[in-house]
């Protein structure tokens, strides 16, 4: 029993399988490969922005997202956050970080309350995983203990950073200007899945969206087509040209295919962008 819980949660396909799926936006970031290529730091900015409150957390629970995390797996679903994530804890800290701001532990499980009536709650995984949840539910944790999804992750991709968006986040969710032509192409997919790779001059975001046939996804890539085309239309018309440090140089540089019921696009992302992005302009 001890071997079996000390090994258990090791794989990306069991820890997507805790996930809550129905209607969450699911987002995977590897923190330890965007460390090494220096964007962590970049995304994350200055030590010396950091708020008070996560350098007093970083202080008194032994915990740096900087330092020990490897990975973040995530789903969002309405009000509720739920996280597993990959790295190095101080166990004993942690629980003793819960207990002396008022929170209860027991067997491992721990809970605390926050302001405007949301609760974190946590447990222990295996020893380089915690599952973790914020919610009106003290005990949301208790949710990620077992698989839901067996076939979580089994198609996915394996890139350092991807985001999968339900077609009805994008039908009604609030979205950057420039993007909503986009996003309304799409929001007819089953499943639609961003992604973010390296390449060999920066960086290039992929797009994956599952139709339910080879019409709707040959419809589907050309209104993408044209989207792009008439935006680069636009732009040019304006006496102006895409800059591939902010959208219009993104967006306009974006290719698309058909291939079978799926679509694949690409657009290559300018370090510069990815440093817009982590200052706030998008």
């Amino acid at each position: 029993m001890q071997y079996r819980r000390a090994n258990a949660g090791r794989s990306d396909e069991e820890l997507l399988a805790r996930l809550p799926e129905k209607d969450a936006v699911q987002v995977v970031i590897n923190v330890q490969v965007l460390r090494q290529a220096g964007v962590l730091d970049m995304l994350a900015g200055s030590r010396a922005a950091e708020e008070t409150e996560y350098k007093n957390f970083v202080r008194d629970s032994g915990f740096n997202y900087r330092e020990d995390l490897d990975t973040i797996f995530a789903s969002f679903v309405k009000a509720n956050r739920y996280f597993l994530l990959r790295g190095r804890f101080d166990w004993p800290q942690l629980r003793n970080y819960a207990l002396t701001r008022g929170g209860s532990c027991k067997n491992g499980f721990c809970t605390l309350a926050m302001e405007a009536n949301r609760h974190v709650s946590f447990f222990p995984v295996s020893p380089s995983t915690l599952a973790l949840a914020i919610s009106e539910n003290p005990q949301a944790a208790y949710d990620l203990t077992t698989p839901v999804n067996h076939r979580a992750g089994s198609d996915l991709p394996r890139h350092p950073f991807w985001i999968l968006i339900p077609s009805s986040v994008l039908q009604g969710g609030s979205l950057p200007t420039g993007t909503r032509a986009f996003a309304s192409a799409v929001k007819q997919a089953e499943r639609i899945v961003l992604s973010l790779d390296t390449a060999p001059d920066g960086f290039q975001a992929l797009l994956h969206a599952s139709c339910r046939n080879a019409q709707e996804a040959d419809t589907m890539a050309n209104q993408l087509t044209a989207i792009t085309q008439t935006l680069l239309r636009y732009i040019e018309r304006e006496k102006h040209t895409p800059n591939p440090l902010d959208l219009s140089g993104v967006l306009t540089s974006g290719t698309f295919r058909r291939q079978d019921k799926d679509v694949l696009g690409q657009w290559p992302i300018h370090r510069g962008f990815l440093e817009s992005v982590a200052g706030g302009k998008y």
